[in-house]
């Protein structure tokens, strides 16, 4: 098991997500406790796993995404297989709403990253409904993370 000496460092998020200063400077981590803790989504999942899905799939519109399946024994952390030759999980594109039936039958035995950028944000809009404006700036912070390797 990965022996963990450090812990990062929580920075708690005030009123409706607004993230406090020089977070998006910091050098280092950080957790940004109650950062999404107003998204219906999130209220939703602390009611129920089923209730979380339900809420999802009062967005769907049969969309396709891309996905890494891994297996209860990776322990939720995607990395290379053992003699590093491949994966310890497997990419598909499938659709949304199998996802989040398989997380159901498989809660706690299974884990799941979804990594279709584009259709996260159409669903954060319709479901969050942010602004054009801010949602282009989400999209340039996003990118701009994707390119730096973060």
């Amino acid at each position: 098991m990965l022996s963990i000496e450090n812990k990062v460092r929580q920075v708690p998020v005030g009123d409706r997500g607004a993230v406090p200063d020089g977070v998006l400077t910091a050098t280092e981590p950080l957790l940004l406790k109650g950062l999404v803790a107003h998204w219906p989504v999130v209220a939703a999942g602390l009611q129920s796993a089923p209730a979380a899905v339900d809420y999802l799939r009062g967005f769907y519109r049969d969309a396709t995404v891309g996905a890494w399946m891994g297996s209860p024994d990776i322990g939720g952390r995607f990395f290379y297989n053992d003699d590093m030759t491949g994966f310890n999980y497997k990419p598909v594109m499938t659709k949304l709403d199998l996802v989040l039936e398989k997380l159901l039958e498989h809660l706690g035995d299974a884990y799941l990253k979804l990594n279709d950028r584009n259709n996260a944000l159409k669903f954060y809009k319709k479901s969050l409904a942010i602004k054009e404006k801010d949602t282009e700036e989400l999209e340039n912070k996003i990118k701009t993370l994707a390119e730096n390797g973060s």
